[in-house]
């Protein structure tokens, strides 16, 4: 449990020093922005439908990682086509270790980017690093599959084809 909370602490700092280094907009701004009034409410319903799409995405995943599994076995003997599924099998194996660490395993509020303690910038910090994480996590997953599709299109076509 302890080497969890380490991984977590460990992506949580780095996804609070990137998604801050983006300018996000200020907690007042946000709400602004979306014609919201500003509450903890919003933001939990925010962080309820990441955890839908961090929940869909790692269905995506675990399946591309049976199918790059299988596509070990069907093509055991050409080793490039196999060195190229294992690096995407690997890939997917990091997205995934990225995606349960952005799972909401406790429930703590965490710290803010300001430095305020009240609980809508707590949760509004929170949804920023987390969203941070998610789209990180979803662009590698998304060119993992382009990779995976064009890796087997091009042994489709090298074998059948040349």
């Amino acid at each position: 449990m302890r080497v969890v909370e380490n991984l977590y602490r460990m992506a949580e700092k780095w996804a609070r020093k990137r998604s801050g280094a983006g300018n996000p907009p200020s907690l007042e701004t946000y709400f602004e922005q979306r014609g919201e009034a500003p509450g903890v409410d919003y933001l939990k319903q925010n962080l309820a439908t990441l955890d839908s799409n961090i929940a869909s995405l790692l269905t995506h995943v675990s399946a591309m990682i049976a199918a790059t599994g299988v596509l070990l076995i069907v093509f055991a003997g050409q080793k490039i086509t196999q060195a190229f599924i294992l690096a995407e099998m690997l890939g997917y194996c990091i997205a995934t270790i990225l995606l349960i660490l952005n799972l909401p395993y406790h429930s703590h509020a965490p710290n803010t980017l300001s430095g305020k303690r009240t609980m809508s910038e707590s949760y509004y910090n929170s949804y920023l690093v987390r969203r941070y994480l998610y789209v990180t996590s979803a662009h590698l997953v998304l060119a993992l599959t382009i990779a995976f599709a064009l890796t087997v299109l091009g042994h489709l076509l090298f074998v059948f084809v040349l």
